[in-house]
């Protein structure tokens, strides 16, 4: 008898084991869709603020100094994002 109940046991741990692993599984790939689409989202933005940057050169009719600092926030941003999405 000790037998049989060992062996329903066993077939139950691993049935469990099993589906642990599959929503396991599934939380990961829920998981890295989030973050691919937050990392893809940050890219973005540093290419849109890169562009303006660029565009803003030609467009305002302004001084050196502020396109200096234009150009800072730009690279702050971007650098804030580069080391939030861990390149």
């Amino acid at each position: 008898m000790k037998t049989m109940e060992r062996v329903g046991l066993a077939k139950s741990i691993k049935s469990d084991k099993a589906k642990l692993k599959t929503v396991l599984k599934e939380k990961v790939s829920r998981g890295l869709d989030k973050t691919a689409f937050k990392t893809n989202l940050l890219y973005a933005v540093a290419i849109i603020t890169i562009t303006a940057w660029i565009i803003s050169l030609r467009l305002f009719p302004f001084g050196d100094t502020f396109q200096f600092l234009l150009g800072g926030v730009v690279l702050s941003v971007n650098l804030m994002i580069f080391k939030h999405t861990k390149i």
